[in-house]
């Protein structure tokens, strides 16, 4: 006998009225107006390199359609990310849904970038907003979704660390956690982080 656990599924729903997938729309390149939607599919692939099972919805534009995917999807999924609409705009509307249909747990955290994620959970499942900045979404995923993925899954996903010298000063924020992107060169034995 062999004991196994299945994959855990992830849930990307990209939010935004000015998003275009051009997957579906191929034509947009030339409308000269609105948003490529490539987080998604970015935030799909690194779930997948994570371990998931991961499917994307269509693009959502409301607060309406944004709770109904919910409340369709998440008893098939084990982790539900909401892409963009973590800020306080007009159009930013994921607290409000986590709120109404689960548990608001935090939004906000001491971390650049990435400071607006929330996360929450919904019917005993968490439920992610993560900014539509590319860098923030990805520097989010990975302080998050793969910890989680770790966690569901009962793995520890091993990450190669290094020790290196920077060879000038970094400046930041007192309270706030950086995340610094770097570019590392290895002279004799050594590496450097410019």
């Amino acid at each position: 006998h062999i004991y196994v656990r299945r994959k855990p599924k992830l849930f990307i729903i990209p939010t935004g009225r000015e998003l275009i997938d051009l997957y579906e729309r191929p034509d947009a390149l030339k409308m000269q107006k609105g948003l490529i939607d490539f987080n998604s599919y970015m935030l799909l692939r690194m779930g997948e390199d994570s371990g998931f099972y991961v499917e994307k919805s269509n693009i959502v534009s409301d607060k309406n359609e944004l709770e109904n995917i919910i409340k369709t999807s998440i008893d098939s999924f084990d982790v539900i990310i909401v892409n963009a609409g973590a800020s306080t705009g007009k159009e930013d509307y994921t607290e409000a849904v986590i709120r109404e249909m689960g548990t608001l747990i935090f939004h906000g955290v001491a971390m650049m970038p990435g400071k607006p994620v929330m996360g929450g959970i919904i019917k005993e499942k968490p439920v992610f907003g993560i900014p539509g900045y590319p860098v923030s979404a990805i520097i989010c995923f990975q302080s998050f979704i793969e910890p989680l993925y770790d966690r569901l899954s009962l793995t520890t996903t091993h990450k190669k660390q290094i020790s290196c010298t920077v060879p000038f000063k970094v400046p930041s924020r007192i309270g706030i956690e950086e995340i610094v992107r770097i570019n590392l060169i290895e002279k004799d034995g050594i590496f450097y982080a410019f």
